[in-house]
């Protein structure tokens, strides 16, 4: 019993931690959901050229930026958020948007319905930032955007060394289960 909750936990850490990754590439590198936006996702080889040119390189990756642009192309309110259910990172909508006809519900049941869908929306959707977050915007300047250590230790103006960025990113890349690479492209810092 407590082997299948070790493993569930585990589960459980890694798809947040993938969570936290995909959030933080939202957050730091932008231009790759734009880019991401922009390919025809029925084209295989546009959404491999994208996600090799965007360092999206292990499956998981990829088809989690797929599902999401599918999901943020037919609700663009959504565009940078990604969500969660199960254990895996997928193009999940808590449920279905609430509409109203007032010949058919009362204003009563309307509202009521509304706030279930922002209580199933606030639970499916990691929070903008939370604090602990810092690690993942390295992998994710380092993955996704292509600085080198050093430049993101340069954003730091020396409260942070090579080291320890170096340290973190090795860790995080592993608990998101990643293959570490340097983008077709580099950004500047």
């Amino acid at each position: 019993m407590s082997g299948k909750t070790t493993r569930q936990g585990q589960r459980w850490g890694q798809a947040d931690a993938r969570l936290r990754y995909l959030s933080a590439i939202s957050r730091c590198v932008p231009k790759a959901i734009d880019e991401l936006l922009a390919v025809d996702l029925e084209n295989d080889a546009a959404v491999h050229a994208w996600a090799m040119r965007w360092g999206f390189v292990d499956g998981w990756a990829r088809e989690s930026a797929r599902n999401h642009a599918r999901l943020w192309k037919a609700h663009p309110e959504f565009v940078g958020r990604w969500f969660i259910s199960h254990g895996q990172t997928q193009n999940i909508l808590p449920m279905e948007k609430p509409t109203w006809d007032p010949a058919f519900e009362s204003e009563t049941s309307f509202r009521r319905r509304v706030e279930d869908y922002i209580g199933q929306v606030k639970k499916s959707a990691l929070p903008e930032h939370r604090s602990g977050d810092l690690h993942f915007e390295w992998l994710a300047l380092e993955q996704v955007a292509g600085l080198s250590q050093v430049q993101i230790a340069d954003r730091h103006q020396g409260a942070v060394s090579e080291s320890a960025i170096s340290q973190a990113v090795s860790k995080i890349a592993h608990l998101v289960g990643i293959t570490r690479m340097k983008p077709a492209h580099s950004l500047p810092s």
